[in-house]
């Protein structure tokens, strides 16, 4: 396997921890729920979910709460 593919397979194989939020309604339910816990929403242009993000949703799973907003199916929450 060469080294442009190796990379390809790592970058779309990452495990996503980050709620997909193209709703309001998906949007009022990660903003509920256990107060002490904080959250972070990504606003993007992007379809699928940055590299980096799906990075930082791994190392602060269990303390912080990821959404990741695309513009092309969240239409409703970005207006």
């Amino acid at each position: 396997m060469t080294l442009p593919k190796l990379k390809s397979y790592i970058l779309n194989n990452l495990p996503d921890f980050s709620v997909k939020i193209d709703s309001i309604k998906k949007l009022e339910e990660f903003r509920g729920g256990d107060k002490d816990i904080n959250r972070v929403i990504l606003f993007s242009k992007k379809a699928k979910t940055p590299p980096i993000f799906k990075a930082l949703t791994s190392l602060y799973r269990d303390r912080v709460r990821f959404g990741f907003v695309s513009s092309e199916t969240g239409a409703d929450v970005v207006a």
